[in-house]
């Protein structure tokens, strides 16, 4: 047999193989079937994992402000990132386990999980335990409403503040009325104080001085928020009495997969 016959039976040929392949297609059928059974039969001998939830609903009084698309997400993420902040989350590891819950501020970010529809966040942590589950995530939103609430005291009290600093810039020889943006009210058109001639230059400097050294502490604590939010919690976790069907249809299609793949290979061999 010469050189060039037999380089032609060792060729590989995808149009054969694939022949040779799907005309063996009960392998591939069996096999795929038998993976995605086992990703069942794994599920289902994994231990069962309850979910929570609690409901916080963030909304805005637009009576009272104008604002643009972007100010206003700007708002909503602002009021959700200090939910997950760390801070709210150590001080809810710190309050069951004082309670008699043992969890870390680790195991307790990869449970919990927080999701915003509009204005309303949905909070949800998931426990092989449905009673800490349910405890875990009501204590989270009751520390975030706390936050939230005392965040939003900061900001409110920071918008009168800006409001008598604005009264008091007024006096100055150097003052310049600010023009609102088109079809916008501004917060800080109305002016406190409207009898400057009774003060003289230093008292004016001093108390503005004064007022803008709480506004900037108020600014602080007031975390980001802005006055015109509303918060409410609207929805506490009861304990989960059925286990949530968890990552099921991924583990089955996985299996599939595998399956699938292992069944290409023995159905692309030669037999002998």
């Amino acid at each position: 047999m010469s050189s060039l016959e037999m380089n032609n039976q060792h060729e590989f040929s995808p149009l054969e193989a694939a022949k040779r392949t799907f005309a063996r297609w009960w392998i591939i059928v069996f096999f795929t079937v038998l993976g995605g059974i086992g990703g069942w039969i794994y599920h289902c001998l994994r231990p069962p994992v309850y979910e929570a939830q609690a409901v916080m609903v963030i909304s805005m009084d637009f009576s009272q402000r104008e604002l643009t698309q972007y100010e206003e997400d700007y708002a909503f993420g602002t009021a959700g990132a200090l939910i997950i902040s760390t801070a709210v989350r150590d001080q809810v590891v710190a309050k069951v386990n004082a309670g008699g819950i043992q969890i870390n501020l680790e195991q307790f970010v990869s449970e919990s999980s927080i999701e915003g529809r509009q204005s309303v966040w949905e909070m949800r942590v998931r426990n092989a335990d449905p009673n800490i589950a349910a405890a875990l995530v009501n204590t989270w939103a009751e520390i975030a409403y706390q936050t939230l609430a005392q965040a939003l005291e900061h900001a409110i009290k920071a918008e009168q503040l800006q409001v008598q600093v604005s009264g008091w810039q007024t006096c100055l020889p150097t003052y310049v009325t600010p023009k609102p943006k088109p079809n916008q009210t501004s917060p800080y058109s109305f002016v406190w104080n409207k009898n400057c001639e009774l003060y003289s230059f230093e008292e004016i400097e001093n108390a503005i001085a004064k007022l803008s050294a709480e506004l900037a502490t108020e600014e602080s604590q007031s975390q980001g928020l802005i006055s015109i939010l509303k918060i409410a919690l609207t929805e506490t976790a009861t304990v989960p009495d059925k286990p949530i069907i968890y990552d099921r249809g991924n583990l089955v299609f996985a299996g599939a997969v595998v399956g699938f793949v292992i069944a290409l290979w023995i159905a692309s061999l030669k037999r002998k």
